[in-house]
């Protein structure tokens, strides 16, 4: 997941992930989202990658185009289809075809305003 890679932030991820994932949390470092390109943190039966930046992308960066999903009864902030764009803009042949469906997507949702 794109994260606020500021210090408090990353505390507070740690406090969130701490019961599910307790030893990944106890060895994670504020800097660590920082200077790496992605941190995995995993457990028994949860992994999850914390990235500070995509590319040109970051948390930041991605804040004016955030949707807004409920699961039960949670509010999760997640990337809009413009950042998506700009995150699937890779070589990789999978991000090519995120890239073609994304801009599917896009143009359709606005054929429907």
């Amino acid at each position: 997941m794109l994260v606020d890679d500021a210090d408090a932030n990353i505390e507070k991820i740690k406090k969130a992930l701490a019961r599910i994932l307790p030893e990944a949390c106890a060895e994670l470092m504020a800097c660590d989202v920082k200077d790496n390109t992605v941190v995995r943190m995993s457990g028994e039966d949860l992994v999850v990658d914390l990235l500070g930046r995509v590319g040109d992308v970051d948390y930041q960066m991605s804040r004016s185009d955030l949707m807004h999903v409920t699961i039960n009864g949670v509010d999760i902030p997640v990337a809009g289809v413009d950042t998506m764009l700009k995150l699937k803009e890779g070589r990789r042949d999978i991000d090519k075809r995120a890239y073609l469906f994304l801009k599917g997507k896009k143009e359709f949702l606005e054929t429907k305003k």
